[in-house]
């Protein structure tokens, strides 16, 4: 009890109270349209709700294979506020690595964009038969996870009962010594990740961030100080110079996190 008392809010305790307090707010903006954090709110529920249809609850393995996308975002919220340990998949990784992962970690969920990994899902499914397989998009290999959602209310968000010591993400190494490491973080590591970035990051005001690098990987790191900002999101599904610089002009970004080839390719650029 004593221990419980002195716990900070964690993650999926921040992922909801944000939802709820920026409401009308934008929160994730793409190519076809924008997300206020109350849409946000109502996805994610739907999400959550979808997930536990699918038997995936506090404690579950998922991993998600995606190229930028909101339903990327959503569903890390979702699998935050469920209490599901979420594994990212890098996008370019080849079926050794992605199979390798799926195993290692013990993932019972993977949820896979449609559009570009219908036959990579397929392929883990091969090796893993038991593993469920949520389709970001219909393609007659996994249950389509958005249609699946589309069944539910929206609900109160409610955030799993976690705590300081329960594992949050397993995220793995990109296997150049070997085979990828999963590293294991606790809601502990998140929570003194977010205290650390809102304290020496110096985010601007408004928040207004681009997001060129996959959802999936380093710019999910984000995620925790873009929502208590109540920042938002402007996702990039693919990475351009020319689509970086416009995006920057029209949307006013404040705001972003690029790779090293990605800056390369900015600096040598006549808009640079």
């Amino acid at each position: 009890m004593v221990a419980v008392l002195h716990e900070q809010p964690l993650l999926p305790h921040l992922v909801v109270r944000c939802l709820d307090e920026f409401a009308d707010a934008p929160c994730i903006h793409t190519s076809t349209g924008v997300m206020t954090y109350g849409d946000v709110r109502a996805r994610t529920s739907q999400f959550v709700q979808a997930q536990r249809h699918c038997g995936i609850v506090q404690g579950s393995r998922l991993a998600i294979l995606s190229k930028n996308r909101p339903e990327v975002l959503l569903n890390a919220m979702a699998s935050l506020v469920n209490g599901v340990i979420l594994t990212p998949l890098h996008p370019m990784g080849s079926l050794a690595d992605h199979a390798y992962v799926i195993g290692d970690a013990e993932i019972a969920c993977l949820v896979y964009d449609a559009e570009h990994f219908s036959e990579r899902a397929a392929e883990i499914k091969a090796q893993y038969p038991d593993v469920i397989l949520l389709g970001i998009g219909p393609d007659g290999v996994g249950t389509d996870y958005l249609a699946l959602a589309d069944r539910f209310e929206p609900a109160t968000l409610v955030a799993a009962d976690v705590h300081l010591e329960d594992l949050c993400t397993v995220v793995y190494t990109g296997g150049t010594t070997g085979r990828p490491k999963g590293v294991v973080m606790t809601q502990r590591v998140w929570q003194s990740m977010t205290w650390i970035q809102m304290a020496e990051w110096e985010f601007p005001t408004p928040l207004r961030i681009a997001v060129a690098t996959p959802l999936s990987h380093a710019a999910l790191s984000l995620l925790a100080p873009v929502l208590t900002s109540g920042g938002t999101f402007y996702v990039m599904e693919a990475f351009s110079p020319d689509a970086f610089y416009d995006l920057v002009e029209q949307h006013r970004i404040t705001c972003t996190l690029l790779v090293p080839v990605m800056l390369y390719a900015l600096q040598g650029h006549p808009r640079y």
